[in-house]
């Protein structure tokens, strides 16, 4: 059974006090990165049963720096880190524990 861990809210809003509109848009793109995952079951089958997932919106320098401070506080426990790097709202690469994967054409 394959889980991915939810962003925690609790943990988000502590990170994001000044900024919620940092905060839903890290919500909705890792909302994006999960349905990618979800469309493509080859790609989500190829991760770790348990991981953590980090969107990072490399066009968006205020979002990419909360994801990554939130990857800071995670917890190895709930998994190793998956890497979604994003532009534009899109998913242009991931990066699994065991390296890139190779992303369908479309992506």
């Amino acid at each position: 059974m394959y889980g991915v861990v939810p962003l925690r809210e609790e943990g988000v809003r502590e990170l994001l006090d000044q900024r919620s509109d940092v905060l839903d848009r890290l919500k909705t793109l890792h909302g994006v990165a999960f349905d990618f995952l979800m469309d493509h079951l080859d790609l989500f089958q190829a991760l770790p049963e348990r991981f953590r997932l980090y969107t990072l919106p490399l066009d968006e320098p205020e979002v990419l720096e909360a994801s990554l401070s939130l990857a800071k506080g995670g917890d190895a426990e709930e998994g190793p880190p998956v890497w979604v790097l994003m532009r534009e709202g899109r998913v242009e690469a991931i990066l699994a524990p065991q390296g890139p994967l190779t992303l369908p054409h479309e992506a």
